[in-house]
C-alpha cells in the first residue's frame, strides 16, 4: 500500500456525500438523451458528508455529464457495448433510490437507463 501511496500525490480527498434522494428511472434505449422528468428528486432530512479520493459520480452529477456516461477509452461515440461482458454491465452511482436503504442509482451499460 505504501509504493501505491506514493503514486497517488495528485489525489485530493474530496466530499462524495449525498443531498438529495431520488426515485423513478430514465426510457429504456435512451442513453444520453436523458427524461429528467421522469426522476424525482427528493431532498434528505439530513446531509450526508463523507470524504475520499475516490470519486463516485451522483445523479445530478451523471446528469451533467449524460455526453460521457456511456462512452469509454477517449471514444467520441457511445460504445459502451464494447465494454460489457458477464462481470460489467452497469455502474454505481452515490444517490440512493428513495424510501430504500439498501438500493442505489445505477448507470446500466446495455440498455441506456439512469436508474436502480
Amino acid at each position: 500500500m505504501n509504493e501505491s501511496k506514493s503514486k497517488t500525490g495528485y489525489l485530493v480527498m474530496a466530499n462524495n456525500g449525498i443531498v438529495n434522494e431520488y426515485s423513478g428511472a430514465t426510457g429504456t434505449g435512451k442513453f444520453q438523451i436523458l427524461d429528467v422528468k421522469a426522476l424525482t428528486r427528493f431532498t434528505r432530512n439530513n446531509v450526508q458528508v463523507m470524504y475520499s479520493n475516490f470519486f463516485i459520480p451522483s445523479v445530478e452529477e451523471a446528469i451533467a455529464m449524460k455526453d460521457y456516461l456511456w462512452r469509454f477509452n477517449g471514444s467520441d461515440r457511445n460504445n459502451s457495448s464494447d465494454i460489457i461482458n458477464n462481470y460489467r454491465e452497469s455502474y454505481w452511482l452515490r444517490t440512493p433510490h428513495h424510501g430504500s436503504d439498501d438500493m442505489i442509482y445505477a448507470v446500466n451499460l446495455r440498455t441506456g437507463v439512469l436508474g436502480k
